[in-house]
């Protein structure tokens, strides 16, 4: 997922994913972001895995809780 940077849509987008149920219990997703921006650690059923920074670049993983 790679919306566009500043425009804070990386939320919006993971909660509608998460409502409507489009990630399959194995899936993951993954973000690349300004390495400012901060992700909770959960978002509905989505929790946080892990962080890799690349600079001013951030990848971050969600996928659904176990």
């Amino acid at each position: 997922m790679d919306p566009p940077y500043y425009k804070n849509m990386f939320i919006d987008a993971l909660q509608k994913i998460d409502n409507a149920s489009l990630l399959n219990e194995d899936g993951i997703i993954i973000i690349e972001h300004d390495s400012k921006d901060v992700f909770p650690e959960n978002i509905g059923r989505l929790e946080k895995t892990r962080n890799k920074k690349y600079g001013n670049t951030t990848i971050t993983f969600y996928k659904p809780e176990e």
